[in-house]
């Protein structure tokens, strides 16, 4: 291997490493420390997508929710109709900071800052809702996201709160 094959493989490989090791490391959030309860854990992990997204997730099936994934937010305008595709719901999430969420057996999840405030603002469908019948423990309505540096972000699925709330 000559100097130049050899400054390329390490260039390559130091950015491999940032990319898919060191990088996740590094980005860690240093936000507040959130212990939740069982039942919230439970309820987090138990979430399914409430539509099919295009990804091979499917609606019922897959899990959209992880601990280090929600958001509160508050809703603004719910969407209609229930079901829809209409991304006509408006939401603002309303801590946008970086957490670790402390799980009851230890394990903890992180949660990325969302720092552009363009992204503080939701547009959602109603089949983005998750039902009714999945219930909502906390005192707070949920998005559940994939945060995109410098880009929209995915909505997994959006909980609100039980009526009466």
């Amino acid at each position: 291997m000559n100097a130049m094959d050899r400054r390329t493989f390490i260039s390559r490989a130091l950015t491999m490493g940032l990319i898919y090791g060191v990088g996740t490391s590094i980005a860690r959030p240093e936000g507040a420390v959130i212990h939740i309860d069982e039942q919230t854990a439970k309820w987090f992990e138990g979430l399914t997508r409430p539509f099919d997204d295009g990804t091979d997730a499917k609606a019922g099936i897959a899990s959209c929710c992880d601990a280090g994934d929600g958001y509160p937010i508050q809703i603004d305008e719910d969407a209609y109709p229930p079901r829809g595709k209409e991304l006509n719901g408006v939401a603002h999430i309303t801590d946008p900071s970086a957490a670790q969420i402390v799980l009851p057996n230890g394990a903890i999840k992180y949660r990325p800052a969302i720092t552009d405030p363009a992204s503080m603002t939701l547009h959602f469908a109603g089949e983005m809702v998750s039902p009714l019948k999945d219930g909502n423990p906390t005192r707070t309505a949920w998005a559940f996201l994939h945060v995109i540096a410098g880009a929209q972000n995915h909505i997994y699925c959006i909980v609100p709160l039980p009526p009466g709330y």
